[in-house]
């Protein structure tokens, strides 16, 4: 269950508030959707789920194999 209000997200992991000022939040966070299809017990759901980034890393850190890591070399573009 998600409660967003029009300033906030909540984090699935810990329940902390994300905070959004100026349509800007105020730091970042995981955001992943996931349409379940055919051949899983999901069928036809759609799942949201919000992550801080001390809980993303506490998931990551359970993981056996890492979340594959490239570094950004740009960080803006224009055009």
């Amino acid at each position: 269950m998600r409660r967003e209000t029009e300033k906030s997200l909540l984090c699935n992991g810990c329940g902390r508030k994300l905070i959004r000022e100026n349509r800007i939040y105020r730091e970042d966070f995981v955001d992943l959707r996931k349409k379940w299809g055919y051949f899983s017990r999901k069928d036809t759901q759609n799942h949201r789920l919000i992550l801080c980034e001390d809980c993303y890393d506490r998931l990551t850190g359970l993981l056996v194999l890492p979340p594959q890591i490239e570094e950004e070399t740009e960080l803006l573009s224009i055009g």
